[in-house]
């Protein structure tokens, strides 16, 4: 039986078929919310017997943790990769929040509109010790940048920068149609704060 991850240090599972069923399962939610997804539409989605999805998820309320925390665990893994990649900082933070947040821009349905309101009571905060790690990420990218120097100079800090820029993803998220409209506002805030920087960000 498999329980929800807590931790936002854990590795997504290992086990490709519960990896399927949790894969199949996010867009059953996406579609028709919390309350209208019912365990035989997940198990039909993963082509598995009802029977077989209890066996290792004991109810409904288990199984939407157990996807919340495995899309978390995997796009704070992936959103990590793409800021210590080795290219522009201008590159790498649109990047990085598309995997974390882009991915998710305009595909929930309007019968999906419960899952802010019960995600945040069944995993709100394990949602925020993922933010937290994502944040001290995009901080150290920025820290560790050409812009640095040039923003400490006029008394802004890394994470001074990182919070900006996590709050355009955030009103981003919710005020735009499309991922590349997304991605687009990400890359325009990444550029205004590169515009500070003495040399190439």
């Amino acid at each position: 039986m498999i329980d929800a991850l807590s931790s936002p240090t854990e590795e997504p599972t290992t086990d490709p078929r519960v990896a399927a069923i949790l894969d199949a399962a996010l867009p059953v939610f996406l579609r028709f919310g919390y309350r209208k997804t019912s365990m035989q539409d997940v198990a039909a989605a993963a082509d598995i017997s009802r029977q077989g999805l209890y066996l290792h998820f004991p109810g409904k309320e288990q199984l939407f943790r157990a996807v919340a925390i495995h899309h978390l665990t995997r796009g704070l893994a992936a959103a990590r990769v793409a800021l210590t990649a080795d290219t522009p900082l201008t590159e790498r933070v649109p990047e990085a929040f598309d995997i974390w947040m882009g991915q998710f821009v305009g595909i929930a349905s309007s019968d999906a509109s419960d899952l802010a309101e019960i995600g945040h009571a069944l995993i709100g905060a394990d949602v925020q010790a993922y933010e937290t790690q994502f944040a001290a990420a995009l901080t150290q990218a920025i820290d560790g940048s050409s812009v640095a120097p040039s923003l400490a100079a006029r008394g802004i800090t890394a994470a001074d920068s990182a919070q900006m820029l996590l709050s355009v993803g955030r009103g981003s998220k919710h005020s735009v149609a499309t991922r590349a409209e997304f991605r687009a506002h990400l890359a325009l805030a990444t550029r205004i704060l590169c515009a500070s920087s003495a040399g190439s960000c």
